[in-house]
């Protein structure tokens, strides 16, 4: 006679995020997160993560962002994953992709111009 042991995982997410900015949006501040509900027949976890992210603008053309977060994540054994972060951040707009790759291959021959 054989014997199974069949598990039935049940999960519902519910994610969220409140966006604000502030003084004339140079710094924004992202709060959100997820509740995430797991149940298989023994158990029932429930885990919160917030997520919290804080961008600034570094110049006037609004080019240049700093970005500050800390993200928490389910883990696997218990509890929860904490990942702390900056990143910079630079955008330039193209209008094609001709200019895209002029610009590029331009700024290596003004550099290696210079040496």
């Amino acid at each position: 006679m054989s014997h199974r042991t069949i598990f039935i995982f049940m999960e519902k997410n519910l994610n969220f995020a409140k966006k604000q900015a502030f003084w004339d949006d140079k710094i924004v501040l992202i709060v959100g997160g997820n509740v995430t509900n797991t149940a298989s027949q023994n158990d029932t976890k429930t885990f919160f993560g917030n997520d919290i992210v804080v961008e600034g603008v570094l110049n006037k053309d609004r080019s240049l962002k700093l970005r500050v977060y800390q993200i928490r994540q389910p883990s696997i054994i218990e509890g929860a994953d904490v990942e702390y972060g900056v990143g910079l951040s630079y955008r330039k707009e193209f209008n094609s992709f001709k200019e895209f790759f002029s610009g590029i291959f331009k700024s290596k021959n003004n550099n290696s111009q210079k040496d």
